[in-house]
């Protein structure tokens, strides 16, 4: 009843009004496709044009005025409480207890208005966070620190008394603190540097995909603005210079312009992403990462949860001897995540960077080289699936280019495509299997630890101490099975919740699980 009580005496509340300035805008680019045809056809088939931007403006303020009206949350009866929507009305709650992380974050805009959004998630895979967009930052800095400190209370309260903690209850200080303020805003110092941004490593930002993917949604936008835009007079025009220029010319300069392009994509994203990286130690059971250029994130992990690092290497990423760095942590991670370390990543330590970097801070933050260990290989069956997969793929590849030319009397290029992937499937075979991998080893700082490789396209390797394992399956399909070796897999509650021992030899595999884990395996064979 006094919960009730305390309930029904807490009011909601809005956010700030000075949201009303940039609700029009994000209410303008989410329409954008739309209102450029809509103010187009208006201003051009109509003789009252102006009408149409009225309506559009009254449109746009409208949703404005609707979004931020719509929108109220409270902290009360322990739980972050947010309701918004007109016509469909959403409540998302989280207790309090569960908080993992608070993120903050405030774009240019929102730091000149005084503005930050807050972001509150219990690190629990497919769980929603509260969004609070539009808190001044005097509010969400004390909101952090009110949730985060309640949060700590109850799990110090169930440590006393002897209960674990909930899968997904951990605190922000335990697991993930994340702030995104604006630049000069750390609140930890700086602390022992462990690692720090360099210029030069902004040639490995063509390495990623992210580069081409940006270029690719420009371009899309790009064309469906002149299809709008461009009258079929001006398309005529286009067309009869490219006639001119040649095919080979339009295909040259496209191609320039294109790589250009999308270097440059890589380059800027990577340099709003990652300037500044700075990784710091401010205490002995913490790690600080701060990063960005006109959005500035910092990140404070626990080490007392961190289970182990992660090193990526994609295929050019590993011609350039290059890599990225993640943590392996409870409370922040998910699936997938260890696959890189992306711009909304909570657990990245290091963006593409030397490898050698790469391995100095692993070393550093994990108390030994971890991830120079000897690898043992896998044997010959390991080796013959890989050839059978990769030549299998090539062979079926070259099949509809092969029924083109046989059946509908096609041109032989159209065999190209899958004849440069057959022929290149020997040398993707042998890779992937000498990229595969593990080992066991005794850390004198971390005690029993796995580490697994795997992968050729996207290489990864991760070092996983052994007290973060919670237990062990062999999951063996009818091949495996025919070839006597299976997957190992060993489940934690940290970074990507399992990690894999592909194609290991039967005898082998549970002499791993023992070998890394002994009471978690002695508890399984009960």
């Amino acid at each position: 009843m006094a919960g009730d009580v305390a309930v029904a005496e807490t009011p909601w509340r809005r956010l700030s009004p000075r949201m009303l300035l940039i609700h029009p805008l994000r209410a303008v680019k989410d329409l954008l496709p739309a209102l450029i045809p809509a103010l187009l056809v208006g201003n051009t088939r109509s003789a009252s044009g102006e009408w149409w931007n009225i309506g559009v403006g009254v449109l746009v303020l409208g949703l404005a005025v609707v979004t931020w009206a719509t929108t109220t949350f409270r902290v009360a009866d322990g739980r972050v409480q947010q309701r918004k929507g007109l016509l469909k009305r959403e409540t998302l709650l989280v207790p309090v207890d569960r908080v993992r992380s608070v993120d903050l974050s405030a774009s240019p805009l929102h730091r000149v208005l005084g503005l930050t959004t807050a972001r509150i998630g219990t690190g629990v895979g497919g769980g929603r966070p509260v969004v609070l967009d539009g808190l001044t930052t005097e509010q969400a800095q004390t909101l952090r620190r009110e949730l985060l400190a309640r949060a700590a209370v109850v799990q110090a309260q169930d440590a006393a008394e002897g209960m674990p903690a909930a899968t997904g209850a951990a605190t922000g200080a335990a697991t993930g603190e994340a702030t995104t303020i604006g630049a000069g805003a750390d609140e930890l110092g700086e602390g022992e540097v462990l690692s720090r941004f360099s210029p030069s490593w902004v040639r490995y930002a063509p390495l990623s995909t992210s580069g081409l993917l940006i270029a690719l949604a420009i371009f899309g936008f790009a064309n469906q603005l002149a299809s709008q835009v461009l009258t079929e007079d001006q398309w005529s025009q286009v067309a009869t210079e490219a006639e001119r220029v040649g095919a080979a010319g339009v295909i040259l300069v496209g191609a320039v312009v294109l790589v250009v392009f999308v270097l440059l994509c890589a380059v800027v994203a990577y340099l709003l992403a990652f300037w500044g990286h700075t990784v710091t130690r401010p205490s002995p059971d913490r790690l600080h990462i701060r990063r960005g250029l006109l959005t500035v994130r910092s990140t404070t992990l626990d080490l007392d949860r961190l289970r182990g690092v992660a090193m990526g290497e994609s295929l050019p990423m590993r011609w350039a001897r290059a890599a990225t760095l993640k943590a392996v942590t409870t409370g922040v991670g998910g699936r997938e995540a260890d696959a890189g370390v992306g711009q909304g990543s909570g657990s990245g330590l290091l963006p593409p960077a030397p490898r050698a970097r790469v391995r100095e801070l692993a070393a550093r933050v994990l108390g030994d080289d971890a991830l120079q260990t000897p690898l043992v290989r896998h044997g010959r069956v390991a080796r013959r699936r890989r050839w059978t997969r990769a030549l299998l793929v090539g062979a079926l590849a070259v099949v509809p280019g092969l029924l083109l030319v046989l059946a509908w009397d096609q041109s032989w290029w159209w065999l190209a495509p899958g004849g440069l992937l057959l022929l290149a499937a020997p040398a993707l075979a042998e890779d992937r299997y000498r990229s595969l991998g593990h080992a066991v080893r005794r850390s004198t700082v971390r005690g029993p630890q796995l580490v697994v490789r795997r992968g050729s396209v996207h290489r990864s390797t991760v070092a996983l101490d052994g007290d973060g394992v919670v237990g062990w399956t062999l999951r063996e399909t009818f091949w495996q099975r025919r070839g006597g070796v299976g997957t190992l897999i060993a489940a934690t509650a940290a970074g990507s919740q399992h990690y894999d021992v592909v194609d290991l030899p039967r005898e082998q595999a549970w002499q791993v699980a023992a070998a890394v884990t002994p009471e978690v395996f002695r508890a399984q064979q009960r």
